[in-house]
């Protein structure tokens, strides 16, 4: 769409993949939309931020390890409704201390 607007051009480039970059016409219209652009660098910004914040390494660890333990212990053929009521307790109660912290 870029292309067909005139904005990027193609650039000669070595393999299979196309390479682009702005025209002198996507240039200008850049140039002409600094706030924009700038607003959407930000947002951008922000949403790397929280990402970074709520997709810890230790996180998905401990998430990953939780899913695991849930697939194991609930096919098991001895899971009853006690069992299952049970681990949705433990499951309510972690989200009701996480909900909690400071």
């Amino acid at each position: 769409m870029l292309d067909e607007m005139g904005l990027i051009e193609e650039q000669q480039s070595e393999g299979a993949k196309k390479r682009f970059a702005a025209s002198d016409e996507g240039r200008a219209h850049l140039a002409e939309n600094t706030a924009v652009v700038d607003g959407l660098f930000a947002r951008l910004a922000a949403v790397g931020a929280e990402s970074e914040r709520t997709d810890g390494a230790p996180i998905r660890r401990a998430m990953g390890n939780l899913r695991q333990v849930l697939q194991h212990r609930l096919m098991r053929e001895d899971v009853n409704e006690d069992t299952l009521h049970d681990v949705a307790a433990l499951l309510d109660e972690a989200a009701q201390k996480i909900e909690r912290l400071k």
